[in-house]
C-alpha cells in the first residue's frame, strides 16, 4: 500500500519551557520508531511526522503517548495520551482488456492500466488471461524484463523494471481466432510499485466476452439468441463480478454475481419489457400542481417491477410530495430486506421525464448516495437502461429514498432593477420577490449564491435567479452557501469554520442552520474582508427550512439560527 504520514501536534499548555519530550505512536499492537520534541516554549506547538506503510485496508486503533517515561514535570499528567480510530482504504486502480482491432482471422487486444498516481508509480505486473477460441500469436509487453506463455488456454504475461503512472498500456496481444465467438478474461492480476509493494485494490474489466465464458449466469436458450454477444462485458470490483448483458432490442441488464447459478429467463425479459410498457400507463404531461406529481408518483409505485431478485423482500413503500418554490419534490421510500447472507435485487420504475435528484440508501448507520453506473460500489447503483426507465440495483439491505423533482407551471411577470434611495441601498432584479428585508436583499444581491447538486440548485434559485456551481469556486466576494458539505465543495472547505458544522446527524432530521462567517482574503496585495452566509441542513428538508426562514429575516443573524421543517413550514428550534 501507499506510505502514509502521521502528523502529531504537540502543544505546551504549561508555564515553563519543555527541553525534551518523547512522542510514541502505537498502531494496534505495533510501535513506530519514537520521535523527540525539543525546546517547546510556553504556549508553543510543534508538529512531528511519523512514516508508516499500512499493510492492508482496515480500521486501526492509533494511540499517541507523550512523555511515557514521566521525564517532564507537569501540572497536568492526564492530557498526554490520545486514542483515535483511523480507517485506511487503498486507492483503487483499474486493469482492462479490450479489443483494439479485428480482421477475419485475427484479433488485436490491449491490456490497459489506469488510476496509478505519480507519487506511487507502477513498476511490475503479472496477468493471467483465460482464452476461448483464441490462440496467442504475438505479445508486445512493457518492461526491461518481460515474458509470456500459454498453458491450458490460459495466457500468462509478466513484466518488470519500468515506471508508469496515469493511464498506460502494459501489453498488446495479437490472437489468431479459431471461432468468431471469442473471449479473453482476466482471471488473476497483480501490480507492484517501485518499492515492491503490491497494489491491493485492482478493479478488472473484460470487454472481449462470449456467452461460454459467463459461467455463473445461465440463460434460457431463446434468451441467448437475443443477446448481442459482441457487446458483452464483465468486471470485478474486488468483492464480486458484474456482468453486463446487452440485447438486440437495445435493452440490457447488469448482473452483480453475489450468488451462484443466476438465471436469465423469459420471466426476466418479460419483467424488463413490462417496466417499459408501463410508461404508457402514466400521463406525465398533465402536471399543473404538486398534487398531480403526487398522483404520478403513486402510479410509478403501482407500476414498479422487480426484474431479478435473489434473497430480498421489498416492503414499506411510501411517498411524500411537497411544493418547493416552482417545483414539486417527491420522496419515494421503501425498505429492501436481504433475507440471506448474500443476494441482490434489480428494480425498475417508469419515471418518465421526472428529474432524479438523488438516491440514498441507509443501512442503519450511515447514508450512502447511489451513483449512476457505479459498479465499483458494493452497496449498489442506478442506471437508465431505456429512456424513462430508472433501474436500481441493491446489494445490501438498506432503506432506500428516491428524490424526484418536477417543474410546475408558473406565471411570468416583467421585472426591473429595484432601488431604495432612503437607505442608500440597491439590489439586482433577479432577487426573489418574497425576500422583504432590504438588508437581506442587498446582501444576496452582493453575494455569489453557491449550490452543489440539483436539489440545492432548486433551493438556491429561490434566493436569486443567477446562481453558481460551487465546484471549483474560489472566494472573491460575499457568498451564500446553499446545502451542506456532502454535495457542496465550497461548503466542505468552510464547514468546520462555522460554529455548527453540518453533517447527516447535526443538527438532525428535517433541521437546518443559518450561520454567518466573516473571512479575510490575503491572496492579493490588499486584504479583503468577505461575509459568507451558510444555509444548510442534515437533509433537504432541513436546508429548505433554513432557506425559507432566512428569507423572512430583517438582518443577517449574529449567531446560528436552527430551524426545523414541519407541516406548517419552518419553525425556529429554541
Amino acid at each position: 500500500m501507499e506510505p502514509a504520514i502521521i502528523k502529531v501536534t504537540v502543544a505546551n499548555n504549561g508555564h515553563q519551557t519543555v527541553e525534551s519530550c518523547d512522542v510514541n505512536v502505537y498502531i494496534d499492537s505495533d510501535e513506530l520508531d519514537p520521535l523527540t520534541v525539543t525546546d517547546l516554549g510556553v504556549g508553543e506547538s510543534k508538529i512531528v511526522e511519523f512514516n508508516w506503510t499500512p499493510q492492508k485496508s482496515k480500521t486501526f486503533t492509533l494511540v499517541t503517548v507523550l512523555d511515557s517515561s514521566d521525564a517532564v514535570s507537569e501540572e497536568n499528567e492526564t492530557n498526554n495520551q490520545l486514542t483515535e480510530q483511523i480507517t485506511i482504504s487503498e486507492r483503487t486502480v483499474s486493469m482492462e482488456i479490450y479489443k483494439k482491432s479485428e480482421t477475419e482471422n485475427q484479433t488485436v487486444a490491449s491490456i490497459k492500466v489506469s488510476g496509478v498516481v505519480e507519487y506511487r508509480q507502477c513498476n511490475g505486473y503479472d496477468v493471467y488471461i483465460s482464452l476461448d477460441n483464441l490462440e496467442a500469436f504475438e505479445v508486445n509487453a512493457i518492461g526491461e524484463t518481460t515474458n509470456w506463455s500459454v498453458t491450458n488456454n490460459t495466457l500468462f504475461i509478466t513484466g518488470y523494471e519500468f515506471n508508469k503512472y496515469g493511464e498506460f498500456e502494459i501489453a498488446n496481444i495479437t490472437f489468431n481466432k479459431t471461432n468468431n465467438s471469442i473471449s479473453a478474461i482476466i482471471l488473476e492480476c497483480a501490480l507492484s510499485d517501485s518499492n515492491g509493494y503490491a497494489f491491493n485494490e485492482i478493479f478488472t474489466s473484460n470487454k472481449i466476452v462470449n456467452l461460454n465464458s459467463i459461467e455463473n449466469i445461465v440463460l434460457d436458450s431463446n434468451v441467448s439468441e437475443l443477446v448481442n454477444e459482441s457487446t458483452l462485458e464483465t468486471a470485478n470490483n474486488g468483492e464480486f463480478n458484474v456482468t453486463k448483458i446487452y440485447f438486440n432490442n437495445s435493452d440490457s441488464i447488469w448482473i452483480p454475481e453475489t450468488v451462484e447459478n443466476i438465471s436469465i429467463t423469459n420471466e426476466t425479459l418479460n419483467a424488463m419489457n413490462e417496466a417499459v410498457s408501463n410508461l404508457e400507463n402514466i400521463d406525465f404531461d398533465s402536471i399543473t400542481s404538486e398534487d398531480d406529481v403526487s398522483d404520478i408518483v403513486d402510479e410509478i409505485i403501482d407500476n414498479m417491477v422487480v426484474v431479478s431478485n435473489y434473497g430480498f423482500n421489498i416492503t414499506n413503500i411510501t411517498q411524500k410530495t411537497v411544493k418547493d418554490g416552482n417545483n414539486a419534490v417527491s420522496e419515494l421510500r421503501f425498505t429492501a430486506t436481504n433475507t440471506s447472507a448474500k443476494g441482490f435485487s434489480i428494480i425498475r420504475l417508469p419515471v418518465g421525464d421526472l428529474e432524479i435528484s438523488e438516491i440514498v440508501v441507509n443501512n442503519g448507520t450511515v447514508n450512502k448516495t447511489l451513483e449512476k453506473d457505479d459498479i465499483d460500489s458494493t452497496s449498489g447503483w442506478y442506471r437508465i437502461p431505456v429512456e424513462g426507465i430508472l433501474e436500481i440495483t441493491l446489494i445490501k439491505d438498506p432503506e432506500v429514498t428516491l428524490t424526484f423533482s418536477s417543474a410546475l407551471p408558473q406565471t411570468t411577470s416583467s421585472s426591473s432593477s429595484s432601488h431604495s434611495s432612503g437607505g442608500g441601498s440597491s439590489y439586482s432584479s433577479d432577487i426573489a420577490d418574497d425576500i422583504e428585508s432590504k438588508t437581506i436583499k442587498n446582501f444576496v444581491s452582493s453575494a455569489t449564491v453557491l449550490f452543489g447538486n440539483g436539489i440545492d440548485e432548486q433551493y438556491a434559485v429561490q434566493l436569486r435567479e443567477k446562481v453558481t456551481d460551487a465546484n471549483g469556486y474560489t472566494i472573491s466576494g460575499n457568498a451564500v452557501i446553499v446545502g451542506g458539505p456532502n454535495a457542496n465543495d465550497f461548503a466542505k472547505e468552510y464547514n468546520e469554520k462555522f460554529e455548527i458544522p453540518i453533517s447527516n446527524e447535526n443538527p438532525g432530521e428535517n433541521k437546518g442552520v443559518i450561520q454567518v462567517l466573516k473571512v479575510q482574503d490575503n491572496s492579493g496585495n490588499i486584504i479583503q474582508s468577505y461575509t459568507i452566509v451558510y444555509i444548510a441542513g442534515s437533509d433537504r428538508y432541513g436546508t429548505l427550512a433554513a432557506l425559507e426562514y432566512f428569507k423572512t429575516l430583517d438582518e443577517l443573524p449574529e449567531g446560528p439560527i436552527t430551524v426545523e421543517w414541519t407541516e406548517n413550514g419552518p419553525v425556529v428550534v429554541e
